[in-house]
C-alpha cells in the first residue's frame, strides 16, 4: 500500500499556483491549474507521500499560493477546497 494526497482546488488567480511542502520544506510538487478561466474550479491533483513523512501516524504539509512578483501566502477556502489522505494500492 501506498499513501496518496489529493487536492482539490477551486478557482486560482492567473498565473498562480499552489505550492506543496513538508511540514521540513521539502518540496513535494505543485497544483497548477494549466488553460482553466480564472472562474473555473482547478479540479483534483493527486500527490505520492514519500513514507518518511508518515510520523506519529499523521502527514504534515503546507500549502501555499506563489504568484509571479508577490509574496507566498496561504490559500483560501474557496482556493483549496479539501484535502484528503488515501491509501492505495502499489
Amino acid at each position: 500500500m501506498s499513501l496518496r494526497l489529493l487536492i482539490d482546488v477551486g478557482p486560482l488567480p492567473r498565473a498562480s499556483a499552489i505550492a506543496v511542502r513538508s511540514e521540513n520544506g521539502k518540496r513535494l510538487g505543485s497544483v497548477s491549474p494549466f488553460g482553466v478561466r480564472e472562474a473555473q474550479a482547478g479540479g483534483g491533483y493527486g500527490f505520492a507521500v514519500p513514507p518518511n513523512l508518515v510520523q506519529d501516524g499523521r502527514v504534515r504539509i503546507k500549502l501555499a499560493v506563489k504568484h509571479y512578483g508577490s509574496a507566498l501566502r496561504a490559500p483560501s477556502a474557496t482556493e483549496v477546497r479539501k484535502v484528503s489522505l488515501v491509501c492505495a494500492p502499489s
